[in-house]
């Protein structure tokens, strides 16, 4: 199937899928808190990232 013919409608019928829908499957896992590698790698490829609309 080309990307241009597909929707996930067309996709459900030809590869009989099953779709599940669940909200908030994370909200059993515990919030983390950032790690300072993580932080100055995100602050040093901001304005990379800002600047190439990603």
């Amino acid at each position: 199937m080309a990307y241009s013919d597909f929707s996930l409608a067309k996709a459900k019928q030809e590869l009989s899928l099953t779709i599940l829908e669940k909200r908030d499957i994370f909200a059993a896992v515990p919030e983390l808190t950032a790690s300072n590698l993580l932080v100055e790698t995100l602050n040093y490829n901001l304005d990379i990232a800002l600047g190439s609309n990603n």
